[in-house]
């Protein structure tokens, strides 16, 4: 089981810095590009491309979010995340030698909608009881996907 995206497995992050080109621009890492989609407007994507990561998810926390952004948040990360290991032959290698492991995006920052979060519930709100992992879930679905893709192309 992969509990943490840090060490050997930091590439699984969305923080991981590797180009992605994603809806006709190019981003630092998954992050920028994620938290790009969450505006329509793009002069503000256009500015989230080469900033820090962390400085990504601190401005993507104040945009005015798309119409639905809340129902196709997960079809945009998965996009996203897709496009990250179709352009990253290296990275792609390395999800599959994750072979059947249970990818958790364990952390401390509370997000147990894409992690799960390791405060054991000590932060009064922060329901790590309920996590969904959902960073995880996707990272597995990318991984059976190149597996199949593997597995049918031999």
């Amino acid at each position: 089981m992969v509990l943490r995206f840090t060490d050997k497995y930091r590439f699984l992050s969305n923080f991981f810095e590797v180009s992605i080109y994603y809806d006709g621009l190019v981003f630092r890492s998954a992050e920028n590009a994620y938290q790009a989609s969450k505006t329509d407007s793009r002069a503000i994507q256009e500015s989230f491309q080469d900033i820090d990561p962390r400085e990504a998810k601190k401005r993507g926390r104040h945009l005015v979010l798309r119409d639905g952004w809340d129902a196709a948040r997960l079809d945009y990360m998965s996009e996203i995340v897709h496009a990250k290991f179709t352009q990253h032959k290296d990275l792609r290698r390395r999800l599959l030698a994750t072979g059947i492991e249970e990818l958790i995006e364990g952390n401390t920052w509370h997000d147990n909608f894409y992690g799960v979060c390791e405060c054991e519930g000590e932060k009064p709100g922060c329901d790590a009881g309920h996590a969904q992992n959902w960073l995880g879930r996707i990272l597995v679905a990318e991984r059976i996907y190149w597996r199949m893709l593997y597995e049918e192309s031999s």
